[in-house]
């Protein structure tokens, strides 16, 4: 019997997609993404006051990879939590980090003003019946002991890198166009 992974906030290349560009709701971070590259608000349901623990691709993948060689057979009929405890922040945090990082780093002339950041109720964001954790931290303890696994992208480089592969698909994109 395996063991089953419980991933936490994992954001990266290819998990998401923008808003503008295709139907749905993506994950918070593509939302984001959106208001900067778009010009639109960036909306934090009820204030942004949530925490959440961003893990970055390679480090899910990293333990997942490790959960299903099992050398040991140690994970078996176990759940694992991945996550990365230390990239904590509130999701208004990851809004005003994710502003000042496109400034300083990605942002061109043509590009839309920065976006205002704008409270919304979690009704008017995800519609009736919406619930949410005040705190959606990962406790990574039993990864490291099974596994002796750690996860080792900081908060600041998984937004730089996730930043950074929207960025170069957009104005890829915009370049096609034109």
């Amino acid at each position: 019997m395996l063991c089953t992974p419980t991933a936490f906030n994992t954001i990266g290349p290819k998990i998401d997609y923008l808003p503008s560009e295709n139907d749905g709701s993506p994950r918070v971070f593509s939302h984001f993404m959106n208001g900067l590259l778009y010009g639109t608000p960036m909306k934090l349901v009820n204030g942004g006051t949530n925490m959440r623990g961003y893990t970055y691709i390679s480090d899910a993948i990293d333990a997942i990879v490790r959960i299903v060689r099992n050398p040991l057979g140690n994970c078996d009929q176990q759940i694992l939590n991945v996550g990365n405890p230390d990239n904590e922040l509130t999701i208004k945090e990851l809004a005003e980090m994710m502003c000042d990082m496109f400034d300083k780093e990605f942002r061109l002339p043509c590009d839309p003003p920065r976006p205002k950041i704008v409270s919304v109720s979690g009704i008017e964001f995800y519609g009736e019946g919406y619930e949410d954790c005040d705190r959606r931290i990962a406790d990574v303890s039993k990864a490291r002991s099974l596994l002796g696994w750690e996860p080792s992208i900081d908060m600041e480089e998984t937004v730089r890198r996730t930043m950074s592969y929207f960025v170069d698909k957009h104005r890829a994109a915009s370049d096609r166009k034109v």
